[in-house]
């Protein structure tokens, strides 16, 4: 049954949807990031609040403020202002970090709750997350990762503006490649769900797409 007051997509039911199975864990990646993500865990639990600042540190060098000030920032009273907070934290070499401390500091809190994973998994950048939940790599590791791989993207399209972009589509792959059918600088480049594809190529091969 739908949970009253859930986001539309999270059900909830007491009763087992299985007597037998297994867990698995999937972790989102970039663009599910949003400003005061997990600010009330972070607040109730330390272990989540120590993973936000294990993560801070490690990027405090290549920011222009600190990481928590981007996921947790000011109370903002304007459209203008919240506007900003949601940009800021869409630059490429914060959402990363934002979101591995974020994926992190959940996992952490899934563990301390006695949760055991049979599996897990991620959607683009949550792939790294889940390489760090399934033991391949360390926290540390993550946080490295995160920082190298969002500054790494940023000196490429500073070297290259229209190195590429990514648009969203409603839509399922096979109905998404019919409508890319002669465009030679766009194609698909993730089946996120049956019903959303991701597609990237040039800014003005994708303003022709749309």
């Amino acid at each position: 049954q739908a949970e009253t007051g859930l986001p539309a997509g999270v059900y909830y039911t007491e009763p087992p949807l299985a007597a037998q199975g297994k867990v698995a864990v999937v972790f989102p990646g970039q663009g599910s990031q949003f400003p005061h993500m997990v600010r009330e865990l972070a607040i109730e639990f330390p272990a989540v609040r120590q993973v936000f600042e294990r993560a801070e540190q490690c990027v405090a060098l290549t920011l222009e403020r600190p990481l928590c000030r981007y996921i947790f920032p000011t109370t903002a009273f304007t459209d203008e202002e919240r506007a900003s907070q949601v940009e800021a934290l869409k630059a490429t070499e914060v959402a990363q970090p934002a979101l591995a401390a974020a994926n992190a500091a959940m996992w952490k809190l899934l563990q301390h709750l006695g949760l055991h994973a049979d599996m897990v998994a991620g959607h683009s950048f949550g792939e790294l997350v889940a390489l760090y939940a399934a033991g391949s790599i360390h926290e540390g590791t993550l946080f490295q990762l995160a920082r190298e791989r969002g500054q790494a993207m940023v000196h490429a399209r500073l070297r290259q503006p229209d190195l590429g972009h990514m648009l969203a589509v409603s839509g399922d792959s096979p109905a998404v490649e019919l409508a890319l059918a002669g465009l030679s600088d766009v194609w698909i480049s993730n089946h996120n769900s049956p019903r959303q594809t991701t597609i990237s190529g040039t800014a003005s091969g994708l303003q022709r797409a749309k």
